[in-house]
């Protein structure tokens, strides 16, 4: 987590870090080896948490399934097809 700066971006406070690495360290050695990283992380799916997230943003974001829908066909090229597709 140090010279990787795999945590960048989190802005943990002191004992935020020291929680994590509690956690993560499960064998209690006072260090992490790469066995204790994959037992941690091994199972971590990005693809699911982004489908996660991507929901999220759409329930905050939109009134409905519908506004959600027509905002997301204005990426594509032939946006008012797929936009009439939902009526």
């Amino acid at each position: 987590m140090g010279k990787e700066q795999a945590l960048t971006g989190f802005n943990l406070t002191e004992e935020l870090y020291h929680t994590l690495f509690a956690a993560m360290d499960v064998h209690k050695k006072g260090y992490m080896d790469l066995t204790d990283w994959i037992s941690a992380f091994g199972t971590f799916k990005w693809t699911d948490q982004l489908l996660v997230e991507l929901k999220s943003i759409l329930q905050c974001s939109f009134a409905d399934c519908k506004s959600a829908f027509n905002f997301i066909c204005h990426f594509n090229e032939d946006g008012k097809k797929c936009a009439d597709s939902l009526n």
